[in-house]
């Protein structure tokens, strides 16, 4: 996790993980959507931008080193920093279930962090129809532009989330589904995991996302 946070050139000496925090997160969201409402309405008072940069680096410390931070006066560095945010949220999760599991004596800490997870984890049979249907999908979704690299599916799971199951009874009849993929850092399981995929919160910024 502290990997991930020094990959975002956050400062781990003014925010260490123990210190993240969802109210601080979601207030740099509203700092971003401010920004993107600036830069999306032709502002042209650089002061404003300057200032509401300086808050967005008050509330996440940032290590650049000599260089001067940078002016978060366009969109794509509004894309990357409301990403980097969503990143934290989930690292906060998983930092806060590892934390949480200390006082568990009597059990082994990697059952107690899965339990904590509130979900059930299985390994399938590569065996099985569902894993040669599953690798069937990922070899024909694999798009010609994305040939710098190979794919091969080493080993697949089936989660059950809490709860999950009785929510989908009633779109249990609707034949109108697809099959979507999720990349994700491994440090976004843990939040993933226990709190399933979250639309973002309304403080973030509108983020357009491409695909090839």
């Amino acid at each position: 996790m502290e990997h991930t946070l020094l990959s975002f050139d956050i400062d781990l000496t003014k925010m260490p993980l123990g210190k993240l925090s969802r109210s601080q997160l979601n207030m740099a969201y509203k700092v971003l959507t401010e920004l993107q409402t600036l830069i999306n309405s032709g502002a042209t008072n650089k002061t404003l931008i300057i200032d509401a940069s300086n808050r967005f680096y008050t509330l996440i410390p940032h290590d650049f080193g000599l260089a001067k931070p940078k002016l978060l006066d366009n969109n794509d560095l509004i894309q990357s920093k409301t990403q980097m945010i969503d990143n934290l949220l989930d690292i906060e999760i998983a930092y806060s279930i590892l934390k949480g599991s200390i006082d568990e004596k009597n059990e082994h800490p990697i059952d107690a962090h899965y339990k904590k997870l509130n979900c059930t984890i299985e390994s399938i049979d590569k065996n099985v129809e569902v894993f040669k249907r599953i690798e069937q999908y990922m070899i024909n979704t694999h798009a010609s532009s994305h040939n710098q690299y190979a794919l091969s599916l080493k080993e697949l799971f089936k989660v059950v989330r809490a709860e999950e199951d009785d929510r989908f009874q009633k779109w249990e009849t609707v034949k109108n589904r697809q099959l979507l993929w999720h990349g994700s850092r491994t440090t976004n399981f843990a939040g993933i995991l226990s709190q399933g995929l979250r639309i973002a919160p309304p403080e973030a910024p509108t983020v357009s996302l491409t695909t090839n």
